[in-house]
């Protein structure tokens, strides 16, 4: 399940798969957990909006929007901080690559 210990703030999915088989055991891990609808929780990922997305449709138990605003909106409620490296490099750096070449 999801473990999160917020001494050192971090989140461990253990056995968690994004199948959609599995989706009502990802919201009934996330939703009670504070981690999600809580604008004090940051996430910091890489080119992953398409996965908060769909974390978000599956916590809202609901379907996509049909347009980027909405989308955003959605994804905004569900996780209000969200700092995307790639994207935060892409828009004020004007780099191109992937994780590795940041990494490197």
């Amino acid at each position: 399940g999801l473990v999160f210990n917020p001494s050192v703030s971090w989140v461990a999915f253990h056995s968690i798969s994004l199948s959609l088989s599995l989706s009502p055991s990802l919201s009934l891990s996330l939703t009670p957990s504070g981690l999600v609808f809580n604008p004090s929780v940051s996430w910091v990922a890489f080119h992953s909006i398409y996965d908060f997305g769909y974390m978000a449709k599956v916590i809202l138990n609901g379907s996509l929007p049909n347009t980027e605003a909405d989308f955003n909106e959605m994804v905004g409620r569900v996780f209000p901080h969200i700092y995307d490296i790639k994207y935060i490099m892409t828009t004020a750096y004007e780099w191109k690559g992937g994780l590795q070449k940041l990494a490197n």
